[in-house]
């Protein structure tokens, strides 16, 4: 069941939400390839956090996430420095930039900044994989996606990145609060 929808922040034109559910609460249709991807990270790890290696691109290329994927490096301590080492090429903000590369502070959007702060942070600290639907209402315009966030080790101990799955352009299949 989702926890409570919450209103992350408001700024001129824009409102950001987030439903957090448990890492294992998905939605049958919309999150399958989630599921499967969660599968076969358990199959190679053993319940372990699993390793950036453990990431294959053909994994991701057979689920057809690799293009709405992230590879983060969380190793900073502050958020705002985490950097996109892959930044999926299917994948569309609002200023149409390239994020491979870059740190989180550089996107621009301080609704979404914010929120990928949180979340990506609270994945780091508490090594576990995460499940959330976001809502974004800008200018009258209305984007829903869902995100998995999965936390991975370099040194098998500490969290060094986070696999970010999306699945974008929802806002015809799951329902929006906004509505």
């Amino acid at each position: 069941m989702w926890g409570a929808a919450k209103i992350e922040n408001s700024e001129s034109g824009g409102r950001a939400l987030t439903r957090f559910g448990r890492a294992d609460d998905f939605m049958v249709g919309v999150d399958n390839s989630f599921v499967k991807l969660a599968s076969a990270l358990k199959q190679r790890t053993r319940g372990e956090t699993p390793a950036v290696d453990d990431i294959d691109t053909n994994i991701l290329i057979n689920l057809d996430i690799l293009g709405t994927t992230h590879l983060v490096d969380c190793s900073p301590d502050a958020p705002s420095d985490y950097r996109f080492l892959q930044y999926g090429n299917r994948i569309a903000i609002h200023d149409g930039r390239e994020y491979s590369g870059r740190r989180l502070r550089d996107a621009e959007w301080s609704l979404v900044r914010k929120m990928a702060e949180r979340d990506y942070s609270f994945v780091k600290t508490n090594k576990v994989a995460t499940l959330s639907q976001v809502e974004l209402l800008w200018h009258g315009r209305e984007f829903v996606y869902r995100r998995f966030i999965i936390p991975l080790s370099s040194d098998g101990r500490e969290v060094s990145h986070l696999l970010v799955a999306t699945r974008p352009n929802l806002l015809k299949v799951v329902p929006s609060a906004f509505d």
